[in-house]
């Protein structure tokens, strides 16, 4: 954790290049503290507060994430009803605190996508002039397909934080119909069937109720048959491949998910099935053979 402090005032990392140094930091830095404990992370503050010459977007960038994550660890991540009101305290002023160091962040480097997609993320538990579909699209104009901002969003239109499944499956559409499958945005389309299907109550097969829903298959394979559209081979290829097989059955085209999984032989790899919808190959795979 030192050594990634002092890097921080690497010139290097200026000049353009501070999205790298940033994209290292920020898996460290989520509100769940990720691997590493609260104290590793003050231990990188230390080090960072006493550096010198650091990138002015660089230095909020990396205060912000760091209030967010100390606002996070001092509300918990349970419902809001269990939080403590000490709790909320500290939370509000943290978060209030890494939106000061984010909006200037933003207005140093308006054309860096990451400080509008972590205001997403504010926004979830604030107000403020913009919204969360404001920053989202202040992020996506700044980068088209920077996924970070895709997946905030998406978390800020679930029931939990005041949205809705419907928002949720317009928001999986919008991102289907950009047609961009040169990028992963298309696939936000599946991630929303996904974490909808999650909602569903556990047993009896309710899981598969939004995969059912008239029309879903089709865009689901047009998805596919557009991502895949140019024959190539490697790894990626076939674990794509390999979930359309998944989501054909989850849809309930059991032909067409037999039908894959013949084409692809050898290359068939049934661990997507994991992978994509948290199903265990064996169970995917024997009801596939009875269906």
């Amino acid at each position: 954790m030192r050594y990634l402090a002092l890097a921080a005032a690497d010139e290097r990392f200026g000049n353009g290049n501070q999205r790298f140094y940033f994209s290292i930091l920020d898996y460290q830095f989520e509100y769940d503290w990720g691997s590493h404990s609260p104290r590793a992370i003050d231990n990188y503050m230390e080090e960072f507060d006493s550096l010198e010459n650091v990138d002015p977007w660089i230095d909020c960038m990396i205060r912000g994430k760091y209030h967010i994550s100390k606002g996070w660890q001092a509300r918990g991540d349970g419902y809001a009803n269990n939080v403590t009101e000490e709790g909320w305290e500290v939370f509000r002023k943290e978060i209030s605190t890494a939106e000061n160091y984010l909006t200037k962040a933003y207005g140093i480097h308006p054309e860096y996508p990451e400080a509008a997609a972590l205001m997403i993320h504010i926004r979830m538990t604030s107000s403020g002039l913009l919204d969360e579909k404001d920053w989202f699209l202040r992020a996506v104009e700044a980068q088209f397909d920077y996924g970070k901002a895709y997946t905030i969003y998406q978390q800020a239109l679930h029931p939990r934080w005041g949205g809705t499944h419907k928002a949720m499956i317009n928001f999986g559409n919008a991102c289907l119909e950009t047609g961009r499958f040169d990028t992963r945005v298309p696939r936000y389309y599946l991630r929303t069937l996904k974490l909808i299907s999650k909602d569903s109550p556990s047993g009896g097969g309710a899981w598969v109720k939004p995969f059912r829903k008239r029309g879903v298959y089709k865009k689901v394979r047009h998805y596919f048959e557009s991502t895949l559209s140019d024959p190539r081979e490697g790894l990626e290829y076939y674990k794509e491949y390999s979930a359309y097989a998944v989501y054909a059955w989850a849809c309930g085209e059991y032909e067409d998910a037999r039908q894959i999984k013949q084409d692809l032989g050898e290359n068939f790899i049934p661990e997507m099935s994991d992978e994509e919808l948290d199903i265990e190959p064996s169970n995917f795979l024997n009801h596939l053979s009875r269906t």
